[in-house]
């Protein structure tokens, strides 16, 4: 078995690993938080947008210019399929694990960028989230909002069994298997992925950000927090969130 780099496999398969999730309901879910805000943005960038199902889902409710981009250049080859002829722009940046803001600031200033699904518990370091949150804040136009989600320890710790199955499908199979750290709060994921090319392994390793963590980033790095809500609701969020929604816009005595 072939160990390669994260989404350079499951991208392939990555709708299918991924069926449980509602692309659809998140879309409305982020549509609704826009409306509640009172955020009516005309451009908008996606971090870490997968295989384009939220943008596809999101312009079908909203007339953006879109730019999507991700990491993984297998992932965004399966974005650009499905998002063809409707967004502005698709391209490769360094997200997570390295600068992405001169790879996308002939498209700025947006008047939103979406980190969703995760994204950020790719970031394993403090100085990689505070990078990340000074270049979202640079690439933002005045009064734009930055949204994006983490997944919390308390989601590792209550859903651990979740996080683990097997499947197949016309792309091929997969067993995932998991584990977490509590003591330095990571979460590991292995995928055996079999696919005509061959059978391959990707290990994904995410860190479980507190909410107190990502609050004292989110001031450092100069944004006002506009609401965390707990997860898909307008409810305040809390210690005990599983998933935490951010809605937040650079400080206006910054």
């Amino acid at each position: 078995m072939i160990n390669v780099s994260p989404y350079s496999v499951l991208a392939l398969l990555y709708d299918d690993v991924m069926d449980y999730v509602d692309f659809e309901a998140w879309a409305d879910y982020v549509d609704h938080v826009l409306d509640e805000h009172g955020k009516e943005p005309r451009t908008a960038a996606e971090l870490a947008c997968g295989t384009g199902q939220f943008a596809w889902h999101l312009l079908a409710r909203r007339r953006l210019e879109y730019t999507a981009t991700d990491g993984s250049a297998t992932m965004l080859a399966c974005a650009a399929r499905r998002l063809e002829g409707r967004v502005r722009d698709l391209r490769e940046v360094r997200f997570p694990g390295g600068s992405f803001l001169n790879d996308m600031q002939d498209g700025a200033p947006y008047d939103v960028i979406f980190l969703l699904f995760d994204g950020v518990n790719y970031l394993l370091d403090e100085e990689d989230v505070l990078q990340m949150l000074a270049e979202v804040k640079a690439l933002l136009s005045p009064g734009g909002v930055f949204i994006f989600d983490q997944s919390t320890p308390t989601n590792s710790i209550n859903n651990k069994y979740f996080f683990e199955d097997e499947g197949t499908s016309e792309a091929g199979s997969w067993l995932r298997q998991s584990t977490y750290d509590e003591k330095d709060a990571i979460h590991t994921t292995r995928f055996e992925l079999t696919v005509p090319e061959g059978s391959f392994e990707e290990v994904h390793v995410e860190r479980a950000w507190t909410m107190g963590e990502m609050q004292r980033m989110l001031r450092a790095t100069g944004f006002d927090v506009v609401a965390a809500y707990d997860g898909f609701s307008l409810d305040h969020a809390d210690d005990r969130a599983e998933r935490i929604h951010w809605v937040v816009e650079a400080a206006s005595h910054d």
